[in-house]
């Protein structure tokens, strides 16, 4: 599997386990969600995008919100992190 579908299927995953909790508050969700559409901006070939710098701080900042009550969303951010080292970012 290409890095990119890797990490969009950790997105659908992350979404998923989100869904399922009944303990997430908004602010997170906005988070999530903006953590999902640039990581997709980045990787529409056709979109010219400025957060390249932005999408590891806000994924580390997520990582960080779930370590302690959502261990399996903390994954999920985790894997993001490093596929999205491996493409560079």
């Amino acid at each position: 599997m290409k890095t990119e579908d890797r990490i969009k299927q950790l997105l659908v995953d992350l979404h998923r386990e989100l869904d399922r909790s009944d303990h997430v508050d908004e602010e997170t969700v906005k988070l999530v969600r903006s953590l999902d559409e640039d990581i997709h901006r980045l990787m529409d070939p056709n979109t010219e995008t400025d957060t390249v710098d932005s999408i590891p701080v806000l994924a580390t900042s997520l990582e960080a919100r779930f370590a302690v009550k959502h261990p399996i969303a903390e994954s999920l951010v985790r894997d993001i992190i490093e596929a999205l080292g491996r493409m560079g970012i």
